[in-house]
């Protein structure tokens, strides 16, 4: 799940508030890859939230691309190369990897266009109103370094970045290169943490946003994030119906494939 921490504060009140309009944030851009279509569809539909998978080129450029798995046989990589790091996400060794070029030049299944991150940046640039959820699949550092880079450090731009945070201690790394107005810490099976530490983590580092898998959805859990003050969005939910129940239970959106922001309109 996702959950928003509405800080009363002066500098980040108004922009939370805009952001806790939407209820769906688009996972992998809004469909199955991280891609131009589904990103286009999704913004169409009404969604406004984006959750960017983000992976570096041959050439050190930021790519759009949630696994390597499966993009075999599209470059020259073989399953044998792919290993995972603590956190089991699976890497590939840079020089092994297709260019930016080449891989925004790769159609995904005949219909998928792949696209960079400086792609997203034009975007932002055109349309005023969309934030993008990062989820940096290698070195936090470096990841948040090129994208203020890439984005030429503006604060259009940078402003609605979500940073989402696999470990606490990336929350003053990611600070020192930007000062970034939304921080998400992630609670999933492979870095599990008790409800009471993320409200802690939250509190302790101001952080706006907090990122927890569906395993966590239990009652109490959202009753104790809820009582914190924390907004909570369920991550990855494609059955609507499981909405519905979640929204019952206190949940207040959700991070999804399929599910788009104008069929809240239609409850």
């Amino acid at each position: 799940m996702l959950v928003f921490y509405n800080i009363c504060r002066k500098d980040s009140s108004v922009v939370s508030s805009e952001l806790l309009k939407y209820h769906i944030i688009a996972h992998n851009m809004g469909g199955e890859v991280d891609s131009k279509e589904g990103f286009e569809n999704a913004y169409t539909r009404g969604t406004r939230l984006f959750d960017a998978d983000l992976r570096f080129s041959k050439d050190g450029e930021l790519i759009l691309c949630h696994e390597w798995d499966g993009l075999i046989g599209y470059f020259s990589f073989s399953k044998e190369d792919i290993y995972y790091n603590d956190l089991k996400v699976g890497q590939v060794e840079r020089s092994l990897l297709p260019s930016k070029e080449e891989y925004c030049q790769t159609k995904i299944d005949n219909k998928y266009t792949m696209i960079s991150f400086a792609d997203v940046v034009e975007y932002m640039k055109e349309w005023g109103d969309i934030y993008i959820v990062c989820d940096a699949k290698e070195d936090v550092e470096e990841t948040y370094s090129t994208i203020c880079k890439t984005a030429d450090y503006s604060p259009d731009v940078l402003n609605r970045i979500v940073v989402s945070l696999y470990r606490e201690e990336d929350f003053d790394i990611v600070k020192s290169i930007y000062p970034f107005k939304h921080f998400a810490i992630r609670q999933y099976e492979n870095l599990p943490r008790s409800a009471d530490e993320i409200i802690n983590i939250c509190k302790e580092k101001q952080i706006n946003i907090v990122n927890v898998g569906t395993a966590y959805c239990d009652r109490d859990t959202i009753k104790a994030y809820k009582k914190n003050g924390l907004f909570v969005y369920a991550a990855v939910v494609n059955d609507i119906s499981y909405f519905d129940m979640l929204r019952e239970n206190g949940v207040h959106g959700i991070v999804s494939d399929f599910i788009y922001e104008d069929m809240m309109d239609a409850k």
